[in-house]
């Protein structure tokens, strides 16, 4: 049995985004020794020299961590945060070799599916996957704005003790994050893939926030159309979801989480690659192998690919059917 982290306890996050950002401030505010990994040298300077500005509603707090570009720069960690985007999850696991002992937790805090199966490479029996309902954007001077209060789910995954989530859970409780243990990682992914693919792509394709997919008509239509879609191919996989009704859970979350702009949304708008073939691409590749046909989701991800400008798919960091991801593994 793990003992449990110290509440001083030192956790490294990867991917200094929104997600990354308001978690890492999270932490640091409770006492935790944060530390940022960061490919850009001018933003890792700046959060090491200044705090960073968390705006909640009509109140601003700030939260010191420490930030560099260099891994080595922060070792002996007891857990580090993988929040990057799903394609750079390959890219993640080479960069943290430094952060991770023994010991060391890893946690997947990541969109879509696949990303644990790269991570317990280097932390065989310390995975965790987590998802958050927690919404938040950076602004162009780097503060965190928290858009969407929401609970954040952990789950071992494959050959990880419960223990590992237990400590994590701790953590982030501390840290003011409302957590609820799991005890089947794919189904909770699961969960999270259908409605990341339900909204995601269609406020990037739309324009709009969470909240206005549910006043848009057509929207609406299309996010319900995907939930019920990809709903049968994970029941086809035999994957047991929490909630019955996926319109009712696509309904919840773009409620709790109005203000925010998906993270798709963003990508469109700056012009960055998008996440869609961790999250409709991979519902899209489980469906084809099944024959379960799912014309909306096929749409979606078509009408994605046109509006980032890319003919055919571009390719995640491991080719479609090499890996195979989100799929229920046979007993060990």
């Amino acid at each position: 049995m793990r003992r449990p982290l110290p509440s001083d306890s030192r956790i490294a996050i990867v991917g200094p985004g929104a997600i990354g950002s308001l978690f890492a401030a999270l932490m640091a505010r409770s006492g935790c020794d944060v530390f940022l990994l960061d490919r850009q040298q001018q933003r890792a300077t700046q959060r090491a020299n200044t705090a960073i500005s968390v705006h909640e509603q009509r109140a601003t707090w700030h939260a010191n961590v420490k930030s560099s570009t260099r891994a080595s720069d922060f070792k002996n960690s007891d857990a580090v945060f993988i929040c990057t985007k799903a394609y750079d999850t390959v890219s993640a696991v080479k960069s943290i070799a430094p952060l991770v002992g023994s010991e060391t937790i890893v946690v997947s805090l990541q969109n879509g599916i696949g990303n644990a199966e790269h991570i317990e490479t280097i932390a065989a029996k310390h995975c965790i996957c987590a998802s958050t309902a927690m919404g938040a954007l950076l602004d162009e001077t780097e503060n965190v704005h928290w858009t969407g209060h929401g609970i954040t789910q952990l789950a071992p995954f494959e050959d990880t003790e419960p223990c590992d989530a237990e400590c994590i859970g701790k953590i982030l409780t501390a840290a003011q994050c409302e957590c609820h243990l799991q005890d089947n990682a794919q189904a909770m992914l699961w969960e999270k893939l259908i409605i990341n693919a339900a909204i995601n792509p269609v406020t990037a394709i739309h324009g709009i926030s969470n909240g206005e997919l549910l006043q848009h008509p057509e929207a609406r239509k299309q996010a319900f159309a995907t939930a019920c879609e990809a709903k049968r191919v994970a029941t086809a996989l035999g994957i047991t979801l929490s909630y019955e009704d996926p319109t009712a859970a696509v309904i919840e979350v773009c409620t709790k989480t109005a203000r925010n702009r998906s993270s798709m949304l963003q990508d469109i708008e700056h012009g960055r690659p998008t996440e869609i073939e961790a999250i409709t691409g991979a519902i899209i590749t489980e469906a084809n192998r099944l024959h379960i046909p799912i014309p909306m989701n096929e749409k979606l991800y078509s009408m994605i690919q046109t509006q980032q400008g890319v003919v055919g798919s571009w390719m995640w960091e491991v080719e479609r059917g090499k890996l195979e991801v989100g799929r229920p593994r046979s007993p060990r």
